[in-house]
């Protein structure tokens, strides 16, 4: 969602914000203003709109208008900010320790807007909370109102307690980007201490950029005793890149995961495979995901082409989900081993005869495979003409891509030019790398 802000910065309000602006970031938006209003006036706020706006339309001043009627308060700052202006909040954090001159100690966070203002995007007015958590276990935090440039906020300390490592934003109630340099000490406390998922996970994020021989033995005991997926997954994407023989154990650990996620995560980063893990890996060919299935066959095939046929006959009754991508998993890597004769079962996918996903599927592959007889490019203009447009997109795609070669050039014109078209076809299909006359 917030790859949105690198392409333009209109606000969730408005209509050309897009997808990723009234569904992903409204979501947001509507969380944090309930982390502001508090659970209890949120639910109210809500109830109240829904009750008045219920089965008609209805607009952002009526929404307001809601939330204003059960808290008496003005939010319009908060909707100015998130609903009618763009843009998400940026901060440069850091923090010292410090002791004041009669010896009482503090926490001191120095917090700086950086995001770049314009008249579509100000600074932003949020209440944050700084967290400082010791080594004895326990905890301190101040919340504070960051609306300026700079910000100095102070937590206290008096009893002096070593610091185990500090949060900022902590659950990570607000859409924001945060630049927070800390110690691979700090980071490694985050990522094993942290109560929140989100909280070890941003810990892990931060890990990124220490070596793998630094870190593995951490991300190591933090998988084994980590229960969600999302930290799961940053750890195996971590390491997949190391030498598989240093996480042999944790990655047939993973693969044994009770969540398909996280199953995933191993089945589509660690390539090639091991020798050592040939025995977890086929066990993903019977996996409950079809799309892990899908990546075993994958994986497998291209790291133990000797063993092709066994995987083929493993898999050879399977379809998978919509779109059939067991089945044209298995027809690419049997074709590409040598048997032809699956041809045949490509080209009828790529017809008429069964849904959009399938079509689309069938169509992407006899790309990948340049195979382009005359009833793959009779599938593909019916594609392409098509009202469906994520059908009609593959179509064209795959059209273009043949129309590039001279080997298939003539054999598409030729074919687009025999047969009639309404003018509606013509003009869609002079869109192509071609005009018809």
């Amino acid at each position: 969602m917030l790859n949105a802000a690198r392409s333009n910065d209109y606000p969730v309000g408005s209509s050309m914000g897009g997808v990723a602006r009234i569904y992903q970031k409204g979501s947001l938006v509507l969380g944090m203003l309930r982390y502001v209003m508090g659970d209890r006036e949120f639910r109210i706020a809500v109830t109240r709109y829904l009750g008045q706006c219920g089965f008609r339309d209805a607009e952002t001043g009526e929404f307001i208008r809601a939330v204003y009627d059960t808290g008496h308060q003005p939010y319009n700052w908060f909707f100015e900010e998130w609903v009618l202006h763009g843009g998400e909040p940026a901060y440069q954090v850091s923090y010292t320790v410090r002791d004041d001159s009669t010896g009482n100690r503090m926490t001191v966070f120095s917090v700086y807007q950086v995001h770049e203002t314009s008249d579509l995007i100000g600074l932003f007015r949020m209440p944050i909370v700084f967290r400082v958590c010791y080594t004895d276990g326990s905890t301190s935090q101040v919340k504070a109102w960051i609306e300026n440039k700079y910000h100095e906020v102070a937590v206290p300390n008096p009893e002096k307690k070593k610091i185990d490592f500090v949060l900022f934003d902590p659950g990570r109630e607000i859409l924001k980007k945060v630049y927070f340099d800390r110690t691979f000490e700090e980071l490694s406390a985050q990522a094993l201490r942290a109560p929140d998922m989100i909280d070890r996970y941003d810990a892990m994020v931060a890990l990124r950029k220490f070596p793998a021989d630094q870190k593995r033995a951490l991300l190591t005991g933090c998988f084994s005793r980590e229960r969600f997926h999302l930290v799961k997954k940053e750890i195996i994407e971590q390491l997949a890149g190391d030498d598989p023989e240093n996480n042999l154990e944790l990655m047939r650990l993973a693969l044994n995961d009770r969540d398909a996620n996280v199953r995933k995560e191993v089945l589509a980063n660690l390539v090639p495979v091991p020798d050592a893990l040939l025995e977890d890996f086929e066990k993903a060919l019977n996996d409950t995901s079809y799309l892990n299935v899908e990546l075993a066959l994958d994986n497998l095939s291209r790291s133990f082409p000797q063993l092709v046929p066994h995987f083929l006959e493993v898999t050879g009754g399977m379809e998978g989900w919509r779109g059939k991508n067991i089945r044209m998993k298995w027809l690419e890597i049997a074709i590409l081993s040598g048997k032809l004769n699956h041809y045949d079962e490509l080209k009828e996918y790529t017809g008429p005869k069964f849904e959009f996903e399938t079509r689309m599927n069938a169509l992407s592959l006899a790309k990948r495979l340049n195979f382009c007889p005359d009833e793959i490019i009779k599938n593909a203009v019916l594609a392409y003409l098509h009202w469906n447009p994520k059908l009609s997109t593959v179509g064209k795609d795959v059209l273009n891509y043949f129309l590039g070669q001279d080997t298939f050039n003539k054999t598409i014109s030729d074919y687009v030019g025999r047969n009639t078209w309404t003018d509606q076809e013509k003009k869609q299909l002079g869109q192509l790398h071609w005009t018809i006359e």
